[in-house]
């Protein structure tokens, strides 16, 4: 009678057994979906920062290859700059497009919606002044709050290199410039400030 009762239960330390065993699978369990989320966001994380990889190559490249020309007739500046948008001459051009001399103005434009704008790229051919031309606009950047361009060297004769946020030497380039753009605090995209040395190749 006694050993038939304790056959038809559970004794206390086997269902502690059985609950230690629950936990050990529960705590494997959430280990697993935690890794599978964090690699999750470890992929969104690196398609987002790939969006920006072509954008940044590309003005790296046109910045470096800005060439020491006047942007138009033989009294323009040799780069018009200022802290929103920025003109200059380069010889990198477009993939498929026209080789040669490019006259390139960065800008934001309006995007989609109220507040949030697109970084464009204004291009045409280097031509004489009043010379009938192609304009080509391309949006490099979509969805963008914000664009500082900044811009070191000297800002005068016998004065020391700074940065500063206007380029007002009409003369010769800068030795750097930054670019830095703002996204919503939503978007997940993030830029690092791209500093680039113009007419590096010259």
């Amino acid at each position: 009678m006694t050993a038939a009762r304790r056959d038809d239960g559970f004794t206390l330390v086997e269902l502690l057994v059985g609950l230690a065993l629950l936990a050990l699978m529960a705590t494997l369990i959430g280990g697993a979906v935690s890794g599978v989320r964090q690699t999750q966001r470890g992929h969104d994380r690196q398609a987002v920062a790939a969006s920006l990889e072509p954008a940044e190559a590309h003005l790296r490249r046109a910045i470096a290859d800005m060439r020491p020309i006047r942007t138009g007739s033989a009294t323009a500046p040799l780069i018009a700059a200022t802290r929103r948008s920025v003109s200059f001459v380069s010889g990198h051009g477009p993939p498929g497009g026209y080789a040669g001399l490019h006259r390139l103005t960065l800008k934001l434009v309006p995007g989609g919606r109220d507040g949030v704008f697109d970084l464009e790229e204004v291009r045409a051919l280097h031509r004489p002044a009043g010379a009938g031309e192609a304009v080509r606009r391309t949006v490099l950047v979509y969805g963008v709050v914000g664009l500082e361009l900044r811009y070191f060297g000297a800002p005068g004769p016998r004065r020391p290199p700074t940065w500063s946020e206007d380029w007002t030497r009409p003369d010769r380039l800068p030795s750097l410039i930054s670019i830095e753009i703002l996204f919503a605090p939503p978007d997940g995209r993030r830029w690092a400030p791209l500093v680039v040395a113009p007419a590096a190749g010259f």
